[in-house]
C-alpha cells in the first residue's frame, strides 16, 4: 500500500525540491526553504538552521545573521520588485544554485543560504533551465561550467566557467546554435548533460532536439547533430499532420541505463534515445497528453506528470510492450465540505468553493529520492534504537511532490 506524508509549511507556489541527507529541501518562489526529514517525520526552517550537510545532520540553532547584510537585503527588497525563485538545485556537494525571475543566476554554500557567494546575469525569458556543472578536479573546487540561453539569440546558448570563490567569470563560448540553416527551430526550452560522453542535450520550441559533443575543457563543440526533428517525427507517429508547435517541457537522463527521456507539449508520445545503440523509440499512450515533468526510479522504469492532470504515472519499460499505471492522484479540488453558512440563503448561487481553480492542486515539481541516499544516512545513524525505527524507511524509494499551493506530497513507493 502506497504511503503519503502531507507537509503544509509553506502557502507559495513550489519552485524547486531536491534530497539531501535523510530529508529533502523544498524552496517555494518567495525563496522560502524547508526541510523535512524523512525518517523523524519533521520538518524545520532551513534558514533558521545552524548546519545542514549531506549527512542530514541539521541543527535547530538560530543562525546569526550578519547586520550589514541584514540591512542591505531589507534596502533592496524596498527598492526593488521582489524577484521570483523560478529554481534551485545542488552545484557539487557543498553549494546550490538558484535561478531567479530578475534574471540573476546565484550560488550559495549549503550552509549558509543567507549569503550570496557569486551571482551573474543570464537570460530566463522563457522556459528554460540553466545547466550548472561542477568541475570534478580537486585543485578546483567552487568552479563550474555553466550553459545558459544567449542573451541576444535565444535559440542559441552561451558556455561559461565561472569560480564562485575567487569571483571570476569567463566566456569559452558564444551563442552556439544548429548547424542547419534551412531550419528554424525557435528558442531554447530545455538543456539536459548526458555525462558519459560529454553531451549537451538542447530541446527546442518546435520539439525538436539537438546533441552538441563537448570538449574535455568546454572551449569547443567537438561534434553536433540534430537528434529529433520534431514536426517531421510527429507527423510520422501521429494520425494527422501538427499544425503547432510542441514544445519540449522535459528532459530526464538515466546514468545507469544510457537513455535520454524526452516529454513534449500536446503530444501523447514519450521518447527514449539510447546512446549507446543510438536508436529512438516512441512509447505512445492515449490517456496521457503533454509530459511536463519525467523523473528515472530505475534503469526501466520513469514516472511523470502531465499537464492536464494532476496524477504521477508510472512507465515501466521491462517488457516489450511498456506498461503504464497511475500510481497517484489528486483531488482536483480541495477537500473542503460544501456547505452554505446560511442554509436559508439563496440557493441558486454557486458555492465560491464548487468554482475553485484546479491549480490549486497542480503539480509543479517531482523529485525521486533513491533509497540508497537514505541507506547512506542511515549507516552513519550510530543508535541501535533508530537504526530499529528507521529500518522501514530505507527499503524504499520516496517521490517528492511539490503543488501550486505550496503544499508538498511525499510518497513511500
Amino acid at each position: 500500500m502506497l504511503k503519503t506524508f502531507t507537509i503544509r509549511q509553506q502557502t507559495a507556489k513550489i519552485a524547486s525540491v531536491y534530497a539531501l541527507g535523510s530529508g529533502v529541501v523544498t524552496v517555494d518562489e518567495t525563496n522560502k526553504r524547508q526541510f523535512f526529514d524523512l525518517f523523524k517525520k519533521r520538518g524545520a526552517d532551513v534558514n533558521c538552521m545552524k548546519t545542514i550537510d549531506n549527512t542530514g545532520d541539521a541543527g535547530l540553532e538560530e543562525t546569526i545573521v550578519n547586520e550589514k547584510t541584514k540591512i542591505v537585503s531589507e534596502t533592496e527588497i524596498v527598492n526593488e520588485k521582489p524577484s521570483r525563485l523560478l529554481l534551485e538545485g545542488f552545484a557539487g556537494d557543498d553549494y546550490v544554485y538558484s535561478l531567479h525571475s530578475n534574471h540573476t543566476l546565484r550560488f550559495c554554500a549549503i550552509s549558509d543560504y543567507n549569503t550570496v557567494l557569486f551571482e551573474m546575469p543570464v537570460n530566463v525569458l522563457n522556459f528554460s533551465n540553466v545547466l550548472v556543472l561542477p568541475v570534478l578536479e580537486k585543485n578546483q573546487v567552487g568552479c563550474f561550467y555553466i550553459a545558459t540561453v544567449s542573451t541576444t539569440d535565444p535559440d542559441s546558448f552561451d558556455m561559461y566557467f565561472v569560480n564562485i570563490i575567487n569571483k571570476t567569470l569567463n566566456r569559452l563560448l558564444k551563442q552556439v546554435k544548429y548547424t542547419e540553416p534551412e531550419l528554424n527551430f525557435g528558442n531554447i526550452m530545455q538543456f539536459e548533460y548526458l555525462g558519459d560522453s560529454r553531451t549537451i542535450a538542447v530541446g527546442y520550441e518546435d520539439g525538436s532536439v539537438y546533441l552538441f559533443q563537448m570538449a574535455k575543457n568546454f572551449e569547443k563543440i567537438e561534434s553536433s547533430n540534430m537528434l529529433i526533428h520534431f514536426p517531421a517525427m510527429y507527423n510520422k507517429d501521429s494520425d494527422k499532420e501538427t499544425e503547432c508547435d510542441h514544445p519540449l517541457l522535459s528532459f530526464a537522463y538515466s546514468l545507469d541505463s544510457s537513455i535520454l527521456y524526452m516529454g513534449h507539449a500536446k503530444s501523447n508520445c514519450i521518447y527514449s534515445y539510447e546512446t549507446k545503440t543510438n536508436r529512438i523509440k516512441t512509447t505512445k499512450h492515449k490517456k496521457v497528453l503533454s509530459v511536463s515533468n519525467i523523473a528515472v526510479l530505475s534503469d526501466s522504469k520513469v514516472l511523470f506528470l502531465t499537464w492536464e492532470h494532476g496524477s504521477v504515472y508510472s512507465l515501466d519499460f521491462t517488457t516489450t510492450e511498456s506498461k503504464l499505471h497511475v500510481i497517484y492522484t489528486i483531488p482536483e479540488k480541495p477537500n473542503i465540505q460544501m456547505v452554505d453558512i446560511d442554509p436559508t440563503g439563496d440557493t441558486t448561487v454557486p458555492h465560491p468553493f464548487k468554482a475553485a481553480s484546479r491549480s490549486y492542486n497542480k503539480i509543479n515539481i517531482l523529485k525521486v529520492i533513491p533509497k540508497e541516499q537514505l541507506q547512506k544516512s542511515y549507516l552513519d545513524t550510530t543508535s541501535k534504537v533508530l537504526l530499529k525505527r528507521y529500518s522501514h524507511v530505507i527499503t524504499h524509494d520516496h517521490v517528492a511532490l511539490g503543488l501550486d499551493s505550496g503544499v508538498v506530497i511525499i510518497l513511500q513507493l
